[in-house]
């Protein structure tokens, strides 16, 4: 636990948790996402709708990364880091779920893209 001092001399307390991204351990503030983490330490996740200053939603699904011992994919810009947590960033199946999701708009009709873009949100 780090130790940060706030005003009129309190202390407050910051918990850091440890995580593994694409192997490398790393000691990030509890509560923050995959995507920050991820960032503040010099890895690369690709998104398209994260944007500072507006709440993230995950809306574009190209930031999904796989965690272990789960088989869902989970959106990086959403999820917070929990102690333990290895992540991959990077791996056959999220390449191919990324490229489908940058080609999709290209081969689909209009309306198929917007019923597309509600089932993604849901899930």
């Amino acid at each position: 636990m780090l130790q940060n001092k706030g005003r009129g001399g309190n202390r407050m307390s910051v918990n850091t948790v440890k995580i593994r991204i694409d192997g490398s351990e790393l000691a990030v503030q509890e509560g923050t996402t995959i995507l920050k983490a991820a960032k503040a330490n010099g890895i690369m996740i690709p998104t398209l709708c994260n944007v500072e200053g507006l709440t993230a939603y995950g809306g574009c699904r190209l930031c999904l990364v796989e965690v272990s011992g789960s088989p869902k994919l989970f959106p990086a810009c959403t999820t917070p880091v929990s102690p333990g947590m290895e992540i991959a960033t990077n791996s056959d199946k999220l390449k191919e779920y990324r490229k489908a999701g940058v080609e999709l708009p290209i081969i689909m009709p209009i309306g198929d893209i917007k019923t597309t873009i509600g089932a993604f949100r849901l899930s």
